[in-house]
């Protein structure tokens, strides 16, 4: 009877630790790791500061303190080249334009460098010196880096810098061309056509400038005002203009009284009067996905006809890291910060965080 006690025992315990185990194997269930923010390793040491972006067709511009940086792709593998720039002042300040084919930098107090994407150098680039060109300047009028970039390049390569003169505030617009060069592998900028516009008599400071379809939208302490690539000047609004971007086929400007919606960007109604939104930047990745940020944290901003909504997305891998720029390249979302550049998958850029009620 013992023995059989015993026997009967080791089985009930053997049945008891294989329950046991059976059970705890279906409660464990293996999770797929949340996709996070990584760094990319192409963008370290004296590289971690990177201030703008711009992608176009296979490659991608990334501006740093004092260079240029391009990926791009080759037979499926990556490949990076970087050119350093002469001399770039205050580069953290203000961000300096990059499009397809040209980036802009200011090399001293009252010159402004414009150079090729493709090879930039001494060589290849061409210098503006604005006291030449006005007699009457005085200094650059320059939007801080978190409202703009501080000129603006248009795709017909119509140069935008404005400027303060000691009779007012003016734009100088410059036309420039790009050419092979015949000295060497590179490409050549040169000008073409300078014009001078008179933006205001008044010594007004320049908030934002930016570009679209039909050319310049400018805002500063008092209006804003439509500026074309051929010089016409027309007033918008009495009120300065701080952010433009175009959502789902409309134009939205965020002007010092609020957000207001176009579909023209000349005639604007009021869509929302909320003051948080003057503290985001905006990029738009594509036609309907608009995105703001401020220093670390990155929001969806929503639309809708009647209402606006902001969603936070996730930022595990980048916090601490202050935002300059966004860009949509070779479905990844790549994030420029003055401490590294971070990359996410297209497919994972969309993860929010718990919405507090």
């Amino acid at each position: 009877m013992h023995l059989l006690f015993k026997r009967v025992l080791l089985v009930c315990l053997s049945f008891s630790l294989w329950s046991c185990e059976e059970t705890e194997e279906e409660e464990v269930t293996p999770k797929t790791p949340e996709a996070t923010w990584q760094e990319d390793g192409r963008f370290l040491y004296d590289t971690r500061v990177q201030t703008n972006s711009h992608a176009v067709s296979g490659k991608l511009f990334v501006m740093g303190l004092n260079s240029l940086t391009t990926l791009a792709q080759d037979k499926g593998k990556d490949v990076t080249t970087r050119s350093i720039l002469e001399s770039v002042r205050n580069p953290t300040q203000y961000k300096y334009p990059v499009s397809d084919d040209l980036l802009a930098v200011a090399f001293d107090q009252s010159t402004v460098v414009c150079y090729p994407n493709y090879w930039p150098s001494i060589q290849s680039g061409v210098g503006i010196h604005l006291p030449t060109i006005d007699p009457k300047f005085r200094e650059f009028d320059f939007p801080l880096a978190a409202q703009s970039e501080c000129m603006k390049i248009s795709p017909n390569k119509v140069l935008a810098i404005p400027y303060q003169a000691i009779d007012g505030m003016k734009v100088l617009l410059v036309r420039l061309q790009i050419q092979p060069s015949t000295r060497g592998l590179w490409d050549e900028v040169s000008i073409t056509n300078t014009q001078i516009v008179q933006i205001s008599s008044n010594h007004v400071y320049t908030q934002f400038l930016s570009f679209l379809e039909d050319g310049f939208y400018l805002g500063n302490g008092e209006a804003t005002f439509h500026l074309s690539e051929n010089g016409s000047l027309q007033k918008l609004r009495d009120n300065g203009l701080r952010g433009l971007f175009t959502y789902k086929q409309n134009i939205y400007g965020l002007f010092n009284d609020g957000l207001h919606q176009s579909t023209d960007g000349k005639s604007w109604n009021l869509k929302a009067d909320i003051s948080t939104l003057n503290l985001l930047s905006y990029t738009s990745l594509n036609d309907t996905l608009l995105i703001g940020t401020y220093n670390d944290q990155m929001f969806q901003i929503r639309i809708n006809p009647t209402t606006l909504s902001m969603l936070e997305l996730k930022n595990e891998g980048m916090k601490g890291h202050k935002i300059t720029s966004l860009a949509l390249f070779n479905h990844k979302v790549f994030v420029t910060t003055l401490s590294g550049v971070f990359v996410k998958e297209e497919k994972d850029f969309l993860s929010y965080k718990e919405q507090l009620l």
